[in-house]
């Protein structure tokens, strides 16, 4: 039986200045990388700034329902529903590069189609719901 015997320990790296041979290795990429992040992809109209994160999650909120319009355009479902967590603390620009999308998008890379019966749905909600836990009327999320 093989028997390894280590130890984690962290390094402090803040001082660590970066490898210039490693950099210049990965300069053209970096480049690529940044104008892809910079590449405009829509436009703003209006306010969607989330100031009340547990507002955003119970009462409908142009951002969230923007993502929701969003997720039934690409896939064609008939509903959408969206995980809200914590987004970036700033509004988003009036124009919106990739980058925005990839900094306030919650959970990336996990957008799917699912067919369910009216009961699934409504079990779902029925479990989503009890998320919110309310006691003689006062809200305790």
């Amino acid at each position: 039986m093989l028997s390894v015997n280590s130890q984690a320990k962290l390094h402090e790296t803040a001082e660590v200045k970066a490898d210039p041979k490693v950099l210049e290795m990965f300069e053209e990429l970096q480049a690529d990388v940044e104008n892809w992040l910079g590449t405009p992809v829509g436009t703003v109209v209006g306010d969607m700034t989330i100031t009340d994160p547990q507002q955003a999650r119970l009462v409908e909120h142009p951002y969230i329902e923007f993502i929701n319009k969003v997720q039934m355009e690409a896939t064609g479902a008939d509903i959408s529903g969206t995980a809200y967590s914590i987004m970036k603390d700033e509004a988003l620009v009036l124009k919106i590069a990739m980058r925005d999308v990839i900094t306030n998008t919650f959970i990336q890379n996990t957008l799917a189609v699912l067919k369910i019966s009216g009961e699934d749905l409504r079990l779902a909600l029925e479990r989503v719901a009890t998320y919110f836990y309310c006691k003689r009327w006062r809200s305790s999320i």
